[in-house]
C-alpha cells in the first residue's frame, strides 16, 4: 500500500524500515541495560525479579543485537 499511496520505490522503504529497527533496537538496549542493573524488569505491566527477570533481559540484549544487525544490512543496500 505504500508503494501506491506515496510512490515510494523499495529501497526508500527498506530505509524507512531501517530508521525505525534502529529506534526499537536503541530501546531494547537502555530497557534491556537498566534492568540488567536493577535485576527488575517490568513488561507489559508485569514486574519480574530474579531468575525470570535475568532471561528477559537476555532475550532484550538478543533481541537488540539482531535488530542492530538488521540495521547495519539496511544501511548498507
Amino acid at each position: 500500500m505504500t508503494f501506491i499511496i506515496f510512490d515510494m520505490d523499495a529501497k526508500t522503504f527498506a530505509k524507512a524500515v531501517t530508521i525505525l529497527l534502529f529506534v526499537v533496537g536503541s530501546l531494547l538496549a537502555v530497557d534491556g541495560t537498566l534492568s540488567y542493573r536493577t535485576g527488575i524488569d517490568r513488561t507489559w505491566n508485569v514486574t519480574r525479579r530474579g531468575s525470570v527477570a535475568t532471561l528477559m533481559v537476555l532475550c532484550k540484549i538478543a533481541s537488540t543485537v539482531f535488530g542492530l544487525w538488521l540495521v547495519v544490512i539496511g544501511v548498507r543496500l
